[in-house]
């Protein structure tokens, strides 16, 4: 798997189907803004421009928000783990009676 799907939380597939599923709606709307330069009075295309924008800038601030997201939470369970190793062992003490704990 490469790092680039690693980093965002997907498999090869799943990111191969974001991509091209991005790809179609892209190009669906790039045939649309070109009918609109042509025809620019057509409301059709106007009213599916905006709409389309801003579902596609909401698609991809989740995706980042997401891979951000399985970033964090997998540091932060490698800090749990590393908090786990280096706690001491059952029944050890810090010389002062207390086992490190509350």
């Amino acid at each position: 798997m490469s790092k680039h799907c690693e980093s965002n939380g997907e498999s090869y597939w799943q990111h191969m189907r974001f991509a091209l599923g991005l790809a179609w709606d892209l190009w669906k709307m790039s045939v649309s803004m070109v009918v609109h330069a042509i025809v620019p009075d057509w409301e059709r295309f106007d009213d599916r421009i905006m709409p389309f924008l801003n579902e596609t800038k909401k698609t991809l601030m989740v995706r980042q928000m997401a891979a951000l997201h399985s970033r964090l939470m997998e540091k932060a369970l490698e800090k749990v783990e590393q908090a786990k190793d280096d706690e001491p062992s059952n029944g050890s003490s810090n010389g002062d009676g207390s086992n490190g704990h509350f």
